[in-house]
């Protein structure tokens, strides 16, 4: 029997008793055991193959892998050593695991001299990077801070230093990356610059402590020369020396008004300005500036008109003499540039939280400026324009001290204008209220300003004036009316009448009483007139509001027995 069959019948359990005698069935069971062999030789031989062909992409595979394992790692390297910050690794117990190009050419070390040294064996005296003490922590739990280190040689190196944890693919912690941004050239220059700055803040207050001394003893002769001329202009002088004298006295009062501003803006740059905290009546200050400035006002032809808001705060604390300066600066600085038209110094405010909230503006219809130098007017020795310190004159410093004295009482100014359309400077002031026994608002204050039910007539061609007159009369308790040319004006009381409105366009001042008219006058016409005509009622140019209310409540006192005039 062949012996392949003997094996197989053992591993069947079979004996050859067993097996069949029959020739086809042993040729069917041969040709199905030599099939079986055939396709188990080609299964193995494709099972060879396949592992064959699997091995050989297996090994492509790992050539491709590695090929861009050095390809990254070659990348990885180079950007590391193109870098200007150095850069290095370490692991939990800060043993040194890399070192780039830009470390070993900012601290001296070769990479393979650092290399699995501690980090405090390198950097002895630097701050420890495994705490919070020493650096900030960002948001992503990044330690950024500044330190110093030394170098190879010794020399202190100035960096900005960062630490961030390193992770595994699981997450766990495995070490730490430094990078270090050298900033030694750059905080060198921080500290030349701070040195220079404080010997130039040094410099400037001893300029200023000197400028304010010496302006002080000049003012102090200035103003004997000043004396001296005010005594020979009284004397009988002939019409020549008259002239040389007041020309002296207009060269010593503006070198005197210079001498005032070079002592006050050193003052304030040295830090040597005090502001005073007692109860004023501003109002009473911004008429006194009107009166100040009301011949230089009719000597151009400019009027100036004065509205103070009967609601606004009147009696506050604070420095009435820096106040007074600042606001009689910015009027008569209106007045140089405005040669027709007018200048309105207008008060508003209120009370809030028990402090006076003040707003001033001081508008004209001068020359004004461009808008884009709104900011630069407020600059020292700076004008808005170069031609304008030929044809005006002026330190520019004015302007300069103005905004220093309200910053310094923690208000703010600001400036607008078109050119040729005039300008605005607007102030805001807070401050304390004045004492229970002052009058906090103008209204409170008008007592026996009584106009209720009063009718009055304003015969005014200027219409801010008019409109700063109605104000005054309606917060009194009257009503006002308005004569326009070639109307007839409805029943008054009483006329308030500007002695320039011509008889011709007001017909009805022909009928009027004399004892029925408040005449508005300039100033220099009523000094020429010397006594008042009896029974004339007038105030001068500029008009103050508190002598308006007072002079339009006696007037109608004097006329509320009587008839009102014919209309």
């Amino acid at each position: 029997m062949h012996s392949m069959l003997e094996r197989q019948l053992r591993k069947l359990g079979l004996s050859e008793a067993d097996v069949p005698t029959d020739p086809d069935l042993w040729l069917r069971f041969l040709e199905t055991v030599e099939r079986s062999y055939v396709q188990g030789e080609q299964d193995r031989a494709l099972l060879e193959r396949a592992i064959l062909i699997s091995g050989r992409e297996m090994r492509s595979l790992y050539e491709d892998a590695r090929r861009d394992s050095e390809r990254r790692f070659a990348l990885h390297d180079t950007l590391l050593s193109g870098v200007s910050d150095a850069i290095l690794t370490t692991d939990l117990d800060h043993r040194i695991t890399s070192w780039n190009r830009a470390a070993e050419r900012c601290y001296g070390w070769r990479a393979i001299e650092v290399i699995g040294r501690k980090m405090h064996e390198i950097f002895p005296d630097a701050p420890a990077l495994d705490g919070a003490s020493s650096m900030e922590i960002d948001r992503n739990g990044t330690y950024r801070g500044a330190v110093t280190r030394r170098t190879r040689a010794g020399d202190e190196v100035r960096v900005e230093a960062s630490l961030s944890l390193l992770h595994d693919s699981t997450g766990r912690v495995f070490g730490h990356l430094i990078i270090d941004h050298d900033v030694t050239d750059r905080h060198r220059s921080e500290l030349e610059l701070r040195a220079a700055i404080e010997a130039a803040e040094s410099a400037t207050h001893a300029k200023s402590a000197f400028l304010a001394e010496m302006s002080h003893e000049i003012r102090t002769p200035m103003n004997g020369v000043m004396a001296m001329l005010d005594l020979l202009m009284e004397r009988n002088l002939g019409p020549e020396a008259r002239e040389y004298v007041g020309v002296a006295k207009n060269s010593a009062s503006a070198l005197l008004g210079l001498l005032n501003d070079i002592l006050d803006f050193s003052r304030i740059e040295a830090g040597r300005l005090d502001l005073e905290e007692i109860p004023f009546d501003l109002e009473e200050i911004v008429e006194g500036i009107a009166i100040q400035n009301a011949l230089a006002a009719e000597s151009k032809g400019v009027e100036l008109i004065v509205r103070y808001a009967p609601d606004a705060p009147r009696w506050i604390v604070g420095d009435p003499g820096r106040v007074r300066q600042i606001l009689l600066n910015l009027t008569a600085n209106a007045l140089k540039f405005t040669s027709r038209g007018h200048v309105l110094l207008r008060v508003d405010g209120r009370v809030q939280e028990g402090r006076a909230e003040l707003r001033i503006a001081i508008e004209d219809t001068g020359i004004g400026f461009e808008p884009e130098t709104a900011e630069r007017i407020f600059e020292r020795f700076t004008q808005a324009d170069p031609s304008i310190a030929r044809t005006h004159g002026g330190s520019g410093l004015g302007l300069t001290i103005c905004r220093r004295l309200i910053e310094c009482m923690g208000g703010t100014i600001q400036a607008t204008g078109r050119p040729n359309e005039g300008s605005t400077f607007r102030l805001t002031l807070s401050a304390a209220l004045a004492g229970a026994g002052a009058s906090p608002t103008a209204t409170e204050a008008i007592g026996d300003c009584d106009l209720a039910g009063a009718r009055v007539l304003l015969v005014v061609p200027s219409q801010p004036l008019a409109q700063s007159i109605r104000e005054q009369i309606e917060a009194c308790g009257g009503a006002c009316s308005v004569s326009c040319a070639g109307a007839e004006p409805e029943a008054f009381d009483f006329a308030i009448v500007d002695e320039s409105a011509s008889r011709d366009d007001h017909p009805v001042l022909e009928r009027l009483a004399p004892e029925a008219i408040l005449w508005i006058r300039a100033p220099r016409a009523r000094a020429e007139r010397n006594q008042p005509q009896p029974g004339r009622s007038e105030l001068p140019r500029p008009l103050r509001p508190s002598q308006l209310r007072v002079h339009a409540a006696e007037l109608a006192r004097r006329t509320r027995s009587q008839a009102a005039p014919p209309a």
